[in-house]
């Protein structure tokens, strides 16, 4: 028997929420009722990249102590471990996932809610148009390689110290593919995305509304009886001009936060903030953050795919050039 909320009859609520009370009158709504939790607010967002920051400093600081201490990587100095893919990867994983762990805990506390589904997961949405994301992200990632080539990218990049042995390919392709998504996403599409339209439209003295017309979120709406079992999914009902700042700014820290990987060359950052602007749509029309991050996972997987069909499975990386 499927469990998916959107094949179950409307009653169905999924665990850790109240059960819907029998249908009735909808109620009219409180002028002077406590507006409703907005999750994530920009307090929530602040948090999360204060955490985020401090864990991976502190990871990465570590990590660097421990190799230099012990030698692990031999006679390397400082700077050459800097620029060390065996040394920077396994610390960006270990961050991640540390980091990950720790807000986790800390945000279903907080929010008194499951995580996943406070920042809208929706992995259902993944099960129904599986086939239709993953050719997205593959389309996606080909046309941005084609136009790449007549960008003036320059010669040579920092992320290139990154495809110098075969392992560290294989590190940065798995890296790349199956992790860095999910914490990038849940970071710019998942907090900072949502929470900068709310604080817009606050800032505009726009109410917040769900999807479903009423002045609740989503979920206090649905336990009130008012939508159906689908809006439960639904984001808030933000105004365009929150959704265009929100995405712009959204997309421009998406860049920067590969900056330096790109010499802050105009050109790739470029085009790292339009790949952003596609993920941030379609996070916004799918109501998924699954989604978005498949579309993330499949875009950099294929480029990883064409090197590897490109270079004889990373044995030739000279062909990169």
């Amino acid at each position: 028997m499927s469990t998916d909320p959107e094949t179950l009859p409307s009653p169905y609520v999924p665990s850790g929420l109240p059960p819907a009370p029998p249908p009735g009158p909808a109620a009219e709504p409180d002028p002077n009722a406590a507006p409703p939790r907005q999750i994530p607010h920009f307090g929530h967002t602040l948090l999360f990249f204060t955490v985020a920051v401090i864990v991976l400093l502190l990871t990465s600081l570590s990590t660097f102590a421990i190799a230099m201490a012990l030698h692990v990587l031999g006679p390397e100095t400082p700077e050459q471990l800097l620029r060390e893919p065996r040394l920077l990867i396994p610390s960006m994983a270990a961050g991640y996932l540390i980091a990950g762990a720790i807000l986790w805990a800390i945000f279903t506390l907080l929010w008194k809610q499951p995580f996943a589904w406070a920042l809208h997961w929706n992995f259902s949405v993944v099960r129904r148009r599986f086939y239709h994301l993953l050719a997205g992200g593959v389309l996606l990632s080909l046309v941005v390689q084609f136009l790449s080539n007549y960008l003036p990218v320059p010669k040579t990049l920092p992320i290139d110290d990154f495809f110098r042995t075969s392992a560290d390919v294989w590190m940065v392709a798995i890296f790349g593919t199956f992790l860095a998504p999910i914490f990038e996403e849940l970071a710019f599409r998942g907090f900072l995305l949502p929470s900068l339209a709310s604080a817009w439209d606050w800032l505009r003295g726009q109410r917040y509304r769900s999807s479903a017309g009423s002045d609740l979120s989503p979920i206090t709406a649905r336990s009130a009886g008012v939508p159906s079992a689908t809006d439960l999914y639904a984001d808030p009902r933000w105004s365009v001009p929150a959704l265009i700042v929100s995405c712009t700014v959204t997309s421009i820290g998406f860049s920067l936060l590969h900056a330096d990987q790109l010499a802050h060359a105009w050109a790739p950052l470029a085009v790292l903030f339009a790949v952003s602007l596609v993920l941030c749509l379609v996070r916004l029309w799918t109501h998924s953050l699954a989604a978005s991050t498949l579309i993330h996972a499949t875009y950099n997987g294929t480029i990883f795919t064409l090197l590897f069909f490109g270079t004889d499975g990373f044995r030739h990386l000279d062909k990169i050039k």
